[in-house]
């Protein structure tokens, strides 16, 4: 609970990454996150945050939702709420679906993606776009958070907080201008600096790499 500062409920996942979780809070959301463990399709160490959020169901608040995924997608639109809570210090009971119906459609215009497939397991449903994206979105954590040599769950945070609220939402995540502001709001000069010039060609090659051996189209 980010309004009280505290730690509502903890659990743990199985081999399969399901979990369950029981919390009670009065805040408008909770942000409900996983630190730690291992990646189950590589068995690596899980170095990063992966984090989505829940709003409490009252009077007129309803997240249609019921299973709660936590893919790289649900991270970016918890940060982007998160900031605004933090920034703005307007979310409340009669703001808070206003706010969460804005982020979702932003992101649904940014990313591609319908706003009813946002929030799910793309391992569930085998929707081949999400999977992709949530991809795409882990080459920008990895990287810039290596280049910043803040490889942990802060790093991860950090980075989802800068793509989150990048100004131009009409870019495509792909393009040279979007890295250049990701990289920008990351606190990397993507053109003078060292780091930056690095970090910008390898997210650059590798996702050119990926626009020319992968076809969604076709996978979908």
């Amino acid at each position: 609970d980010t309004f009280a500062g505290s730690i509502v409920g903890t659990t743990k996942t199985d081999e399969l990454g399901n979990y369950a979780l029981t919390y009670a809070s009065e805040s408008p959301y909770v942000i409900v996150s996983c630190t730690g463990g291992s990646s189950s399709s590589t068995n690596d160490t899980f170095l990063g945050q992966l984090s989505t959020i829940r709003l409490r169901v009252y009077d007129s608040v309803e997240q249609s939702i019921k299973d709660v995924a936590l893919t790289s997608v649900t991270s970016l639109i918890a940060s982007y709420i998160e900031n605004i809570r933090i920034t703005e210090n307007n979310i409340t009971e009669l703001t808070i679906n206003t706010v969460y119906n804005d982020a979702v459609e932003r992101f649904s215009n940014l990313l591609g993606i319908k706003q009813e497939e946002l929030f799910d397991d793309y391992l569930d449903t085998r929707n081949a776009r999400l999977a992709l994206t949530s991809g795409i979105l882990n080459i920008f954590v990895s990287i810039i958070s290596g280049a910043k040599q803040n490889i942990n769950s802060d790093g991860a945070r950090e980075i989802f907080t800068a793509i989150s609220n990048t100004s131009n939402t009409d870019a495509e995540i792909t393009s040279v201008e979007f890295i250049d502001e990701v990289l920008s709001k990351s606190d990397i000069d993507p053109k003078t600096s060292v780091s930056g010039s690095v970090a910008r060609t390898a997210i650059i090659n590798i996702l050119a790499d990926i626009s020319n051996n992968v076809d969604i189209e076709n996978d979908n």
